[in-house]
């Protein structure tokens, strides 16, 4: 008979709810970093209506930073700098007859590698009946699986399984010896021979892959650091000094090409792992991915823009009137300082005057004129023997 509190029970224990283990289908970090930057850009498309001069300009401006920005951040934490991907043929677990039909793939950042090792469908694994596959249950902080579960249909001489894998295993090199660890908690966890295979490649002490991919990730970590703080200056300067926008995106896009330039200088230029297959054996080649791609790209087009606006303005061939960067053109500008007994009155243009009254202090006071650019050049002198007043 179900009560109010009976419900979900078995045999009047307490309510239990069985696991459901997932892998990890979208990274919840690199979205966060994308929705910093597409949400104030879809913002500005809301309000773009309104703006009613310049804007074309307004809007390339903005959504170029917008850009350049992303790609910066997103590739300072996406593993998608050094990838490789096969299909292999190989055993599930260590000394065992176990063998699956699986697509393994590797992707390295910065700072960790991702391991997924991923097989859907039907007779996708399959083993001899005295050695059952393995119900895998442990799972590390850093990483999801879908393991083979117990349903299968038994024969004379194989077990096949009905149901697909998917490992997703992320493990960091940040750290000196730091790969070493990672690969005695995958030997705890019990993770499938295929990724451990990737990691002790990555680990192990007649290799100098682990340590390649560490320096260059360092490096180039520091590069595109310094290319985020000055695209941060190009953005305040775009909107209070133009005129040093141009300086600063050419500075973050040769940062961020110096950084491209560590970056492949330093990985392991011929870096092969074998993987047996149905066909014979096969070769985990890795290739530079579209981290690597976006920053170049993004380096690129920083240099162009940067050098043409900088090129332009020191041919002044354009400049920007802003609050900070007020220019008044010395051609056709006069200043005359006329003296009365009750005010005075500055000319400094046949088209602007600037008025005020003489303090009492003032005995005497002889013209005197100064022509300039800026508007706090402009002095009148009360009195030969005094300072220079400055308006």
């Amino acid at each position: 008979m179900l009560g109010w509190f009976t419900l979900f029970r078995e045999h009047g224990a307490p309510t239990f709810y069985g696991e459901n283990r997932t892998p990890v289908t979208i990274d919840t970090h690199i979205v966060g970093l994308f929705s910093i930057f597409v949400v104030p850009a879809v913002t500005f498309l809301i309000i773009l209506p309104g703006v009613r001069k310049h804007r074309f300009t307004s809007t390339f401006s903005f959504l170029f930073n917008m850009c350049i920005g992303a790609t910066l951040l997103v590739s300072l934490y996406h593993p998608c700098w050094h990838r490789a991907e096969t299909p292999i043929s190989t055993t599930y677990k260590a000394f065992s007859n176990a063998k699956m039909d699986a697509y393994i793939l590797v992707r390295v950042g910065l700072q960790y590698l991702n391991i997924s090792l991923s097989r859907f469908g039907q007779n996708f694994f399959t083993t001899t009946a005295r050695s059952r596959p393995l119900n895998e249950d442990q799972s590390g902080t850093r990483s999801d699986s879908i393991a083979p579960s117990p349903s299968a249909t038994h024969g004379e001489d194989n077990v096949v399984i009905a149901e697909g894998i998917l490992y997703n295993e992320r493990f960091s090199f940040s750290e000196v010896n730091k790969m070493e660890k990672e690969l005695s908690n995958a030997l705890v966890k019990g993770l499938p021979f295929p990724i451990l295979k990737v990691i002790e490649y990555l680990s192990g002490d007649g290799f100098s892959w682990g340590r390649q991919y560490r320096v260059a990730g360092y490096y180039t970590a520091c590069m595109l650091w310094l290319s985020f703080y000055t695209w941060i200056i190009s953005f305040v300067c775009l909107a209070f000094l133009p005129h040093y926008f141009a300086r600063c995106i050419f500075y973050t896009g040769t940062f961020m090409g110096i950084g491209d330039l560590i970056f492949v200088l330093n990985i392991p230029r011929q870096m092969y792992i074998r993987f047996p297959t149905q066909d014979g054996d096969t070769l985990l080649k890795f290739r530079l991915s579209i981290c690597f791609h976006a920053t170049c790209i993004a380096a690129v087009l920083c240099i162009v823009v940067g050098a043409l606006l900088w090129l332009l303005e020191s041919k002044n061939i354009y400049h920007f009137d802003t609050m900070f960067s007020a220019r008044r053109h010395a051609e056709g500008s006069v200043v005359d300082v006329y003296r009365d007994d009750e005010s005075m009155t500055t000319v400094l243009s046949d088209q602007s005057q600037l008025s005020s009254k003489r303090p009492a202090s003032f005995q005497s006071c002889r013209s005197a004129s100064h022509a300039s650019s800026l508007a706090s050049s402009v002095y009148f002198y009360p009195n030969p023997y005094e300072r220079p007043v400055r308006l």
